[in-house]
């Protein structure tokens, strides 16, 4: 039985929006300002227990939204991803085969978040899937979002770990590889693709993390249903892995619609903020960079000295950068 109080706060009617991918430039003076739009004083929280119910609520509206013509558009897309896909794994199988550098916390996650589905024709990380995936659907090239996931990420990667080191209190090379991350993106491909992809790749991090569960149930109930009709396991694994995505494009869809500054603080852990945060700095900086004088290396060390760069996960769980993350739109794509 859905608790009435927290139904009327959260219940979300699922449309179909057109995704926000603004080519506005918010500057970090401008993130400074929006600082204290809401009186947190007056700000009621709800439980871990009623964030949670609100996924679980929203994942079922997403499974329920998924529609013929929306499998047919995913199906449409799966070229451009196994493009990708592919390109990604030989690049990084390529980098690990000749130890060129990857940082133990990138191999982690790599590691440990290659999912194999039956006849696949290669691994992949989920993460990564969901961000190439909903880049695509904003409208990004499969070359664009090769060279972000490939290039441009180890060499910021690389180059972070010549300058910087991590400490508990202060992760300088982690804020470091974010904001060189976006500065050369931004520098090559664009401020819009900079950040449409890496505001989805958090995007995909929050929803993996809260919603796994319902993606894999979706796929279990997809894929049964296709074997029951008769389909081979390769077509029923593709039609269930085409459900879904569609399942998560629809998820995201509701994130990116609701307004509600509450259920909005249930979005992302510490570690999506400080990163959402310190890549916005790298997209900025990069627009508002004298060039013949500035370094990507000096510019973040200022704004790492002046307190703009979020040094930990630990203080980016705060109600203030979520506000601000809430009022600037800064995480959307």
């Amino acid at each position: 039985m859905k608790n009435s109080k927290f139904k009327k706060l959260a219940t979300v009617t699922l449309v179909v929006i057109m995704a926000f991918s603004s080519g506005t430039v918010v500057h970090a003076g401008e993130i400074a300002s929006n600082y204290d739009f809401y009186n947190y004083s007056q700000l009621q929280f709800i439980s871990e227990s009623e964030i949670q119910l609100w996924w679980d609520n929203a994942a079922s509206e997403a499974f329920a939204a998924i529609t013929p013509e929306q499998l047919e558009y995913v199906a449409s897309l799966s070229a451009s991803m196994h493009e990708i896909e592919n390109a990604v794994a030989m690049f990084y199988t390529f980098s690990l085969y000749n130890e060129i550098v990857l940082d133990d916390n990138c191999l982690l996650e790599v590691l440990t978040n290659f999912n194999f589905q039956p006849n696949s024709s290669s691994f992949l990380p989920l993460h990564w899937h969901y961000a190439r995936l909903f880049s695509l659907h904003d409208g990004l090239s499969a070359s664009h979002v090769t060279l972000i996931q490939t290039f441009y990420s180890q060499r910021a990667d690389a180059i972070s770990q010549n300058f910087f080191v991590d400490t508990h209190q202060n992760m300088q090379r982690d804020a470091y590889r974010h904001f060189l991350w976006n500065w050369l993106i931004t520098s090559s491909l664009g401020y819009r693709s900079a950040r449409v992809h890496t505001s989805n790749h958090e995007i995909a991090s929050s929803i993996l993390r809260r919603s796994s569960l319902s993606l894999q149930q979706a796929f279990d109930t997809r894929f049964n249903q296709l074997i029951a009709q008769g389909s081979t396991v390769a077509q029923a694994t593709a039609g269930a892995e085409a459900a879904r995505d569609a399942m998560a494009i629809n998820l995201r869809q509701i994130m990116l619609q609701n307004t509600n500054l509450v259920v909005f603080h249930g979005y992302f852990n510490g570690d999506e903020v400080m990163d959402l945060i310190n890549n916005a700095h790298g997209r900025q900086s990069f627009l508002t960079a004298n060039h013949f004088i500035d370094e990507p290396q000096n510019v973040f060390v200022r704004l790492w000295n002046s307190g703009d760069i979020i040094r930990n996960s630990h203080s980016a769980i705060t109600p203030t950068l979520h506000n601000m993350l809430f009022n600037t739109g800064l995480w959307r794509p």
